[in-house]
Parts: structure tokens; sequence; C-alpha cells
């Protein structure tokens, strides 16, 4: 007796009624949980009626053929990103391989043209801090990349001075040499 739809439909209702910031955290959830594709997504907008515009405005963001992010924090850490100037959009769960071509570690985001990762701490993480050293001196070794590394609340409740410290640190990156094994 309770009515209900489905991802595809209720990203259409949502996008009437969301900002573009809270609906494309909604579309990065559907995605990854395998509620919509972003190719019916698209289709929706042809036969919508309100937030058409919204819909095609976030989903022109996407960069085509990327894996949905894989948390809420990385969706705000990819719209972040986007307020910072000159810094590209960032790639998605990058492989990192070792000097004998095994993975290592995949990381969510990432900018391998400039030699920088983000590494993020969500609210669940304060009982791993000695994996993720590991996990980031293994990065570092293996790429030379600079790492930036931000909690939930830098990401999600001061933004805009996270903002100016990952424009810091990309800055940092496009001013040094990357090692050859990057390039």
């Amino acid at each position: 007796g309770v009515r209900c739809t489905d991802g595809i439909q209720t990203l259409v209702d949502l996008a009437a009624e969301l900002d573009d910031q809270t609906w494309e955290a909604a579309l990065e959830s559907a995605l990854r949980l395998r509620l919509a594709r972003v190719e019916d997504v698209e289709r929706a907008t042809q036969n919508a009626r309100r937030g058409v515009a919204r819909m095609r405005r976030v989903l022109a963001l996407r960069p085509p053929d990327v894996p949905p992010t894989e948390s809420f924090l990385e969706t705000k850490m990819v719209q972040l990103a986007r307020t910072v100037p000159l810094l590209p959009t960032p790639a998605r769960q990058v492989p990192i391989l070792n000097a004998r071509r095994e993975l290592i570690a995949r990381v969510d985001l990432a900018w391998p043209d400039l030699g920088l990762f983000v590494e993020l701490d969500g609210q669940h993480h304060k009982d791993q801090p000695v994996y993720d050293a590991r996990r980031e001196t293994a990065i570092v070794a293996a790429t030379g990349w600079l790492c930036a590394r931000f909690t939930w609340h830098e990401v999600v409740n001061a933004a805009v001075a996270t903002a100016r410290r990952l424009a810091e640190l990309a800055d940092q990156a496009r001013h040094r040499p990357l090692p050859p094994s990057t390039r």
C-alpha cells in the first residue's frame, strides 16, 4: 500500500526539489548503489517536466565514463575541487602500481598529471591511522606524488579553508618535477 518509485523516477522527482550539489550527491549515491545508470538519467531528461535544467547541468559536470564516487564525502570533495581555480577534474578510483606492476592501492581522487592525490578520512576513520600511514607511504614511494589528506570536518564544515589548502598543494605539485616513472 506504500507508493514507491524506482531510482530514475526518484532522481527526477528530487531534481525538481533539491539544489545542484545535493542532487549531485543523490545522483552519485544512486549510481554507486546501481539504482540508476547515467544513460538512463540522461534519457529521463527528455521526458521530465520539472528539474530538467538541474539534471542537465549536473550531468554536464561529470566526465564521460567515470565511475561513481564511493561515498558522500568523496562527492563533496569532487564538488569542492571544482571551486579551485585552474584545478582540472580529478580522476576517480586511480589504481596505483608498484615497480613490479602490482596493485598496491587505489586512490579515490587524483590528478596524475600534477602528481597529487587525495586521502579522505571519514567519520568512521579514527581507528585506522596506522593502516592509512602505511598505505600513504606505499603510494608516495610508488609514485612520488604529493598527498592531500582531509577529514570529514574539513571537507564538509570548512570548505573554504580546505579549498585554499588544496589549491596550495596543487600549486606546489605544479612547481616540482614528477618522477620519470609517473609521466
